[in-house]
């Protein structure tokens, strides 16, 4: 196994792992802020939902290139090699 097959497994591995970790934790965290709105705090609430929302919008982003560069990683090594 090369160095290279084992970076972009750790980087796929990576990507997915925190993927998923922050989704649970987003839409855990989300929730309770949901369950906690008092028309006092209402709007802070949704701001920090927004503000949650696009982060792990970011990070998916993230993934696909992280993805997107594997996957070119890949094409170029196997184009190297022939």
């Amino acid at each position: 196994m090369t160095v290279s097959t084992l970076v972009r497994r750790f980087l796929m591995a990576y990507a997915a792992v925190t993927t998923v970790a922050l989704h649970a934790g987003v839409g855990a965290h989300y929730w309770y802020l949901s369950t906690t709105c008092t028309p006092e705090n209402c709007l802070g609430v949704a701001i920090a939902g927004s503000i949650l929302r696009a982060v792990v919008v970011g990070l998916a982003l993230a993934t696909v290139a992280v993805m997107a560069a594997d996957s070119m990683l890949r094409r170029h090594y196997s184009s190297a090699k022939a």
